[in-house]
């Protein structure tokens, strides 16, 4: 089991770049992982760019650069974690109350 190998899906192989473009945090994080050769031969140049770009400025570039370099159009995702850590914040101060 700890062989195989799991197909995902170009949708999710895309989800998974537009998390990237939209947190560069997450993008550094990822930094030592991601190789382009990973994705499907359609969504390689985005993996590439993301990779080449966060290389040499330490930043993801924006959906529109993206478009403009592989013309793939990748969406950007609001940043979920502040919606967490808010949550998390109210959940603990009206604990106190």
């Amino acid at each position: 089991m700890a062989d195989e190998v799991k197909e995902y899906s170009e949708e999710l192989q895309k989800l998974f770049l537009e998390f990237l473009v939209s947190n560069k945090d997450l993008a550094g994080r990822c930094q030592g992982l991601m190789e382009p050769s990973y994705f499907n031969k359609r969504l390689q140049p985005v993996a590439e760019l993301l990779k080449t770009y966060f290389d040499e400025y330490s930043d993801v570039p924006s959906p529109e650069q993206v478009q403009a370099i592989t013309n793939i159009t990748l969406n950007s995702i609001p940043d979920q974690t502040v919606r967490h850590e808010d949550r998390k914040s109210t959940r603990l101060n009206s604990s106190h109350t």
